[in-house]
C-alpha cells in the first residue's frame, strides 16, 4: 500500500471520528451542559490496576486495531508508529479544538470528568488496540 493512500486514510478517519464525537457530543449538551456526567458511553465497565474504562476507551481499542487493518501494517514497526504517532496527535490537540470548559461534578461510576479532554491513558487504549491486531495477524485471524 504505498504512502499516499495511507495518508489518505488515516486522515480521513481522523475526520470522519471527530465529526462523530462532535456531533454526539452536540447531541448530548442539548440535553445538559455537563456531558461527561449523562454520557453513557463514560459509565465505568472495569477497572484495571486503577485505570477505569468505558466504552469510549473500548472504542479506542477497535479503531486502532482497525486503522492497523486498513493500513495493513503487518509486523511493519514503520507503520505502528505511524499510528501511534496519530494517536499522540489526537491526544495533543484535543484541548486546542475542544471547549472543555466544564467538570462533572459527580465522579462515581464514570471515567472521564470531562470528555472534551483526552487522558493519558487514551494511548494506553491505543497502543492496546495495536497489540490486538498484531496478536490477530499473527494468529491468521484478519
Amino acid at each position: 500500500m504505498n504512502l499516499i493512500l495511507v495518508s489518505f486514510s488515516i486522515i480521513f478517519l481522523y475526520i470522519i471520528s471527530t465529526i462523530f464525537i462532535k456531533k454526539y457530543n452536540n447531541l448530548l449538551r442539548k440535553k445538559n451542559e455537563n456531558i461527561a456526567c449523562i454520557d453513557i458511553m463514560n459509565k465505568k465497565i472495569f477497572s484495571i490496576y486503577s485505570i477505569n474504562a468505558c466504552i469510549w476507551n473500548l472504542s479506542h481499542i477497535l479503531i486502532y486495531c482497525f486503522i492497523c487493518y486498513i493500513i495493513n501494517a503487518k509486523l511493519s514497526l514503520q507503520k505502528h508508529v505511524l499510528v501511534f504517532i496519530l494517536g499522540l496527535i489526537w491526544y495533543l490537540s484535543c484541548p486546542y479544538y475542544k471547549k472543555g470548559y466544564y467538570n462533572c461534578k459527580n465522579k462515581d461510576n464514570i471515567v472521564y470528568e470531562n470528555t472534551d479532554r483526552g487522558r493519558l491513558d487514551d494511548l494506553i487504549f491505543n497502543t492496546i488496540g495495536q497489540f490486538l491486531y498484531i496478536i490477530l495477524f499473527y494468529f491468521k485471524i484478519i
